[in-house]
């Protein structure tokens, strides 16, 4: 996905993960659920009224789509991979944890152009030796 319009004027539904951490308090505050949609991120309340809490734009530039999420163990830090090939991680500690308030926009923590051409997987690792971010992308790294 490129993040054009389809002929019925929306984009499509990149990805989709839940904020694991935030599902296990089941509280219908909060915001458990990201879906990314033409280079935005989108944040879900799935428990009680079905809304969106929340979105920012997390793709580099217009344009872009986001391919690859994932989250820290503690769903403290969204990371996102683009179809440029950056990665950027995001403090979403705070945002979305409230019904009737969204928050600030996330600060992004740190960015970086990972790859040379779109991240198509991510996945956090916290091992005894560290914490270590593990991407994959189109062009075959």
């Amino acid at each position: 996905s490129t993040g054009a319009d389809n002929r019925n004027g929306a984009s499509p539904v990149d990805k989709v993960i839940f904020l694991e951490e935030r599902v296990r308090e089941k509280n219908s505050e909060v915001s458990e659920l990201v879906s990314s949609e033409a280079g935005h991120v989108y944040f879900w309340n799935i428990y009680g009224v079905s809304q969106c809490g929340g979105s920012f734009q997390v793709a580099c530039r217009d344009g872009e789509s986001v391919l690859a999420m994932t989250t820290d163990t503690k769903s403290n830090r969204l990371i996102c991979g683009d179809t440029a090939g950056y990665i950027a991680v995001y403090d979403i500690r705070t945002f979305c944890t409230s019904s009737t308030l969204k928050g600030p926009t996330p600060k992004r923590l740190t960015a970086w152009h990972g790859h040379s051409s779109a991240v198509t997987g991510l996945e956090f690792v916290d091992h005894e030796a560290g914490m270590f971010l593990v991407s994959c992308s189109a062009d075959c790294t």
